[in-house]
């Protein structure tokens, strides 16, 4: 689990008493039958815009560094006395030093038998961080800068981002509380969760559920295999699975919705395009341009009246297809339903007039309520399409 490994004040007091840049100072610890080794080291931060960080072990970066680019390392060793300690852990765990307008951290040396952790403390003076831990967790907390994180299995959780993040993991999971600046967060296989994306973002998992709570922009959200959870996007949203639960409770612009074989749920939004190819597809409250399509599962559409409907299409090739419709709403509606056991239109509307069977058997119903207007056409190939007033 991420943790901080002790209070910043005693970090400062250490490096305050240091005096001059990248020096280093080691403690070591008796805790039970393990020793504990804290190495501290610092760079000022005069002219520093950089930090590029990598290392073997759980990552903490966090700002509020002062003035200096500081770190604290803490390796975890079992021996049976300080100098078996000081043999085992050998060097120290690692270096600092300044490159150009950047402050260069290393710590990948790796000992059988020894854990590692290194927390990093940045000034706010600085634009940009590199942070990768080859094998390890990474914890980013209260950063005013860019930063591209990655590791090579672990977990990562940040929040408090002020510029762009970057995340990426080869099979962890994700979790990012706020971020002010677009976000693009990929995993080789962990969930993803992203609570307050103040930009445009875009998610991505080979495996694994995506939330978002409450995005500043566009949405972007891919899964192989996993549901698609969108609380409130600003923007448009653009999701796709191969297998799960897709759903958008608010939207401001198009949503875009691609299920391989799932529920798709839309509330709320300036425009649908949803397809299914074996799902359900409920839309409630929506406007713009629809348009929904499912192999295998019914339609639900909930129009409304205060928002603007354009030309829409409605398709199911087996299910049935509901559609509330306000009394007030301007609309031209052009329904179809094939042939078979279920395939009928019911109407609660005398302005729209089911005309029977055509040759080849299909019903078809038209009409114009309150003098018309965009284009809505329902058509369902093996199930029963219903008109009902709202």
């Amino acid at each position: 689990m991420l943790r901080s490994m002790h209070s910043r004040a005693p970090l400062a007091l250490l490096l305050a008493a240091l005096g001059g840049a990248g020096v280093s100072a080691q403690t070591l610890t008796q805790e039970g039958p393990d020793w504990v080794e804290i190495d501290t080291g610092f760079l000022s931060g005069g002219g520093l815009e950089r930090l590029r960080l990598d290392a073997r072990g759980t990552v903490i970066v966090r700002g509020g560094g002062g003035n200096q680019v500081a770190y604290r390392t803490r390796r975890r060793v079992a021996a049976g006395s300080a100098g078996q300690a000081r043999a085992a852990l050998g060097g120290s765990a690692a270096r600092i030093r300044r490159s150009g307008n950047g402050a260069v951290i290393e710590a990948l040396g790796q000992v059988p038998g020894v854990s590692l952790e290194i927390e990093v403390f940045v000034p706010a003076g600085l634009r940009r961080a590199e942070v990768f831990a080859e094998a390890g967790d990474l914890l980013l907390r209260e950063l005013t800068l860019d930063v591209t994180a990655g590791t090579g299995g672990g977990r990562i959780d940040a929040d408090r981002i002020g510029g762009r993040l970057d995340a990426r993991t080869s099979g962890g999971e994700i979790r990012v509380g706020q971020v002010g600046g677009e976000l693009h967060a990929t995993s080789g296989g962990g969930g993803i969760q992203v609570l307050r994306p103040g930009s445009n973002m875009w998610a991505e998992t080979a495996g694994g559920e995506i939330y978002i709570g409450e995005a500043g922009g566009d949405v972007h959200a891919v899964t192989a295999a996993g549901n698609v959870l969108v609380t409130r996007a600003a923007g448009a949203v653009s999701v796709r699975t191969a297998g799960g639960l897709i759903r958008v409770a608010e939207a401001g612009g198009l949503v875009r919705a691609d299920s391989g074989g799932g529920v798709i749920q839309v509330a709320s939004a300036g425009g649908v395009r949803c397809e299914s190819m074996g799902g359900p597809i409920r839309l409630n409250g929506v406007a713009g341009e629809l348009f929904a399509a499912t192999l295998r599962g019914s339609i639900f559409a909930d129009l409304i009246a205060d928002r603007l409907l354009a030309n829409s299409i409605l398709s199911a090739e087996a299910g049935d297809i509901t559609v509330l419709i306000p009394s007030n709403l301007a609309v031209t509606v052009e329904a179809v339903s094939e042939p078979g056991p279920s395939g009928r239109i019911v109407t609660e509307f005398a302005e729209i007039r089911v005309s029977g069977r055509e040759s080849g058997g299909r019903t078809v119903a038209n009409g114009r309520l309150n003098g018309g207007g965009p284009v809505l056409k329902v058509a369902a190939a093996k199930g029963a399409v219903y008109l009902k007033r709202k």
